[in-house]
């Protein structure tokens, strides 16, 4: 498959999108170098290894908080956050190198 007009990395990403049948978002989707790291489904992804995007952690806050507004009951609050630290480590476990907090 050739390359695509506009693609900075030689169109390999527009390739793989276009095999994939996927179409980037013109707003939330950049196509660059792997090696300057990406966030995908609130993992971040980098050289150094597999992290828990800042985003998703900001999403943790906020949803906690608004919980708290709400007077959520402790338990309630504490599942909530109880099922993001298994999502967490369910992640570290299945990479082998534990998961870091990226900025």
């Amino acid at each position: 498959m050739p390359p695509l007009p506009g693609s900075a990395n030689g169109g390999q990403g527009k390739r793989v999108m276009a095999a994939l049948k996927v179409k980037e978002h013109p707003r939330k989707t950049y196509i660059g170098k792997v090696t300057r790291g990406f966030d995908f489904l609130g993992y971040a992804f980098s050289p150094e290894g597999l992290g828990v995007s800042v985003r998703s952690v900001g999403q943790l806050a906020a949803h906690v908080t608004r919980l708290y507004e709400q007077k959520a009951d402790k338990g309630r609050l504490g599942d909530y956050v109880q099922r993001w630290c298994q999502w967490w480590e369910g992640a570290s476990s299945r990479s082998g190198n534990g998961l870091t907090f990226t900025s």
